[in-house]
């Protein structure tokens, strides 16, 4: 789910399934947030 290319909603569809295969049917709780990154230009070419 790191990849930005990756279906959000599908990728937390499937940590749920997972959950519950290990028994969680009854107490699973999920957030997914996508958060891009980029760097500071500013401060990469100091002046």
């Amino acid at each position: 789910m790191l990849d930005v290319q990756t279906n959000l909603e599908q990728g937390i569809h499937n940590l749920i399934e997972l959950a519950n295969q290990f028994n969680g049917h009854d107490n699973i709780t999920a957030i997914g947030i996508r958060v891009r990154v980029r760097p500071n230009l500013s401060q990469a070419n100091p002046r």
